[in-house]
């Protein structure tokens, strides 16, 4: 039930007792007036009733955002909105409903918990599937499979392109050949984590989501040898379009 609520903002609104609403209603705002900073009505005048701004300051807005609406209704799913230093909108949503999301959200992982192993079952026979010897390149099945192994046995976020132009934070679909290497196990992993002598091992090392470094190593059985082949048979396809 609380899963499928995620489909329905304002019917997951009213389950928790809120309002579902719209920074695009007429709401209060901060203004810089002299030294001091003052909430200011949809109608220009500047809040004195010690209710309502003692509300607004329990709401923690960070100083630094502008643009800044502040929801009328203290019942409002959405309490604030504003624009960070970096340009991006921001969002404060009222306790309740961040509370029921976030139930709905497990809810949602319980039924993709269940799904999962016909995930796996059927990444594993893409990982079988054969390309045309001819053409020297990874089939697209066999490719994804690799991607979706590797979400699934790494963690890595999949990432996006606005983060990687804006920020320069990767994650498993936007990562570059430079943050990928290889090599031979040798000394680099433990006798007990060995599949074979000689194994390759895959290391991703990258700045992720909120400028956090990750280094992650793939050694399990042949797999690194399978990502090493994903890269060259996509800088294969590459040079092919230019």
């Amino acid at each position: 039930m609380r899963a499928q609520l995620m489909d329905d903002p304002i019917a997951s609104a009213e389950l928790a007792g809120l309002a579902y609403v719209s920074d695009s209603e007429p709401g209060f705002s901060r203004q810089q007036r002299g030294d001091d900073i003052v909430h200011v009505s949809a109608k220009g005048r500047i809040l004195t009733n010690s209710k309502k701004i003692e509300r607004i300051e329990g709401l923690k807005i960070p100083p630094a955002w502008t643009k800044v609406w502040i929801c009328e209704n203290h019942k409002g799913h959405l309490q604030v909105t504003g624009v960070d230093k970096k340009g991006r909108k921001q969002y404060i949503y009222h306790p309740l409903w961040t509370k029921l999301r976030s139930e709905a959200k497990f809810d949602k992982m319980v039924e993709f918990g269940h799904t999962l192993p016909t995930i796996r079952r059927q990444y594993g026979l893409d990982l079988q599937v054969e390309g045309n010897p001819k053409q020297m390149m990874m089939p697209k099945e066999r490719m994804l499979a690799a991607l979706v192994r590797l979400l699934d046995t790494t963690f890595i976020r999949i990432g996006n392109e606005t983060y990687r132009k804006e920020n320069q934070h990767f994650g498993l679909t936007t990562l570059l050949d430079d943050h990928c290497t290889f090599e031979y196990d040798d000394d680099v992993l433990p006798e007990e984590e060995k599949w074979y002598d000689g194994q390759l091992v895959g290391w991703f090392t990258f700045v992720g989501k909120s400028g956090k470094d990750h280094t992650v190593m793939v050694h399990d059985e042949d797999y690194p040898d399978l990502v090493a082949l994903m890269i060259e048979s996509y800088n294969l396809k590459a040079e092919g379009t230019n």
